[in-house]
């Protein structure tokens, strides 16, 4: 009976070097993973920054556009965040074909009402925006085709920026980091949801 219990004994204390073991084992691999994660966020960040002061530097340029209707457009627009909001959300409202009240257009751009009715009313003289009827008799508003035009050029433009800056694939890598780490809480390998 000895006999069993020693070689329990011996297992047992086989088995806790060996759990040490991989503790310290997964300890050094969790520390690498926020290290390779810290790295991948810095690296992602610096990109995000530069592609961001390049988008300023480049709205600045596009405010002396030859093209006076765009000029026009672009300098509205980008005269302050609220009115550059103004603009997605007036397109993403034809996108989603849901014209938008002027009670939701303040809500969502953080405006008062009489702000949000003054960008309407603004955008409404220049053709910009156009005004809905809807079925409930109020009215609604969304990006005319001139204002669409102007949102797509943007896209295919951040989009070509977001590209040859590099950090669509910094991006990726970040993302790829944060899902590889390990849990030191349960010494388990886990995948962490973004």
């Amino acid at each position: 009976m000895d006999n069993v219990k020693n070689f329990f004994a011996e297992r047992e204390q086989a088995a806790s070097g060996e759990r040490r073991a991989l503790d310290e084992c997964i300890t050094k691999y969790s520390q690498a993973t926020n290290d390779i994660e810290q790295i991948a966020l810095q690296s992602y960040s610096a990109k995000l920054c530069q592609l961001e002061a390049d988008l300023h530097f480049d709205r600045e340029n596009w405010k002396v556009d030859d093209d006076p209707i765009t000029q026009r457009m672009t300098s509205y627009f980008q005269s302050s965040q609220y009115k550059n909001a103004f603009a997605r959300l007036m397109g993403l409202s034809r996108y989603v074909k849901q014209p938008y009240t002027i009670s939701y257009i303040a809500e969502r751009v953080v405006v008062s009402r009489t702000t949000a009715h003054q960008f309407v009313k603004d955008c409404m003289a220049e053709s910009w925006i156009t005004g809905i009827q809807m079925a409930d008799k109020t009215m609604g508003y969304w990006a005319s085709d001139v204002l669409m035009i102007g949102l797509e050029e943007h896209a295919k433009y951040t989009s070509d920026q977001v590209e040859t800056s590099g950090a669509a694939h910094d991006g990726a890598l970040y993302r790829m980091a944060r899902q590889r780490k390990v849990s030191l809480y349960s010494n388990q390998y886990k995948s962490v949801a973004d």
